[in-house]
């Protein structure tokens, strides 16, 4: 039999935070709950700053979507996944330090988070879902986990402040509009075990002067991947390869030898 506790403003069942009904500004979660559920906190207008219990496992779906307000969390160490939209259009968010126990972080978590400057990765992170920093525009520079093998679609899609990306080998794909609309970007070297490139995936990156591209073998690409004007620089052995390769063909005019 499930069990229902209410205590104050919780209302917590089998260690599942279902909902929060007050509207204080600062908020410490009880250290029974193990996992936040969907919409726990959705919209809470007033929170601004949330304590949660070291023994926290998940943070569910919209949990804390709408939260304008909120400006501080620490994620607990054990924390192991984030559901989509968790922190959707957490306006006041500035920065966020996900730990390193986490393996999932959901489509839009942090999409809309238009304050969220800066962005500590776990090492072990192997993939960056759908829309996951959509809209990040206070973004400026990024790391990715070594560990990282795939960006979603629109992952940083629309983070137009974003000047410097470093990307690791392992790195085998980036999905369509991942980069979308990052004006700031004006040079990226991407590795060569990427064997995947999406469509628009830096389309409307006007400032996006040239793509250094290490991939030996020409990597599976969509249309308009990247801008008409930026030069693309590949490897000297695989340059007639990539001039030849289906859906390189478009960019024969861009392509030049890595010197």
């Amino acid at each position: 039999m499930k069990k229902h506790i209410v205590e104050l403003d919780f209302l917590i069942e089998d260690g599942v935070l279902l909902s929060y009904k007050g509207s204080a500004r600062a908020v410490i979660v009880p250290s029974r709950v193990s996992s936040i559920g969907d919409k726990a906190f959705s919209e809470c207008g007033s929170l601004s700053s949330i304590s949660l219990p070291e023994g926290l496992l998940s943070i569910g779906s919209e949990a804390f979507s709408g939260c304008y307000n909120l400006s501080s969390i620490s994620l607990p160490a054990g924390l192991t996944s984030i559901g989509d939209k968790a922190f959707y259009e957490c306006e006041s968010l500035t920065s966020i330090s996900l730990p390193a126990a986490l393996s999932s972080i959901g489509d839009s978590a942090f999409c809309g988070c238009l304050n969220l400057s800066s962005i500590s990765y776990p090492k072990g992170l192997t993939s960056i879902e759908e829309s996951a920093f959509e809209g990040c525009g206070s973004l400026t520079s990024m790391s990715l986990p070594a560990a990282l093998t795939s960006i979603g679609e629109s992952a940083f899609c629309g983070c137009f402040n974003l000047s410097s990306i470093s990307y690791h080998e392992g790195l085998t794909s980036i999905g369509a509009q991942a980069f979308g609309g990052c004006g700031s970007l004006v040079s990226i070297s991407l590795p060569s075990s990427l064997t995947s490139i999406g469509e628009r995936a830096f389309q409307w990156c006007g400032s996006l002067a040239s793509v250094s591209l290490l991939a030996p073998t020409p990597p599976a690409i969509g249309q308009s991947a990247f801008p008409p004007n930026t030069h693309i620089v590949v490897p000297a052995a695989s340059l007639a390869a990539y001039q030849s390769a289906s859906g390189w063909k478009d960019y024969r005019e861009q392509l030049e030898e890595l010197r």
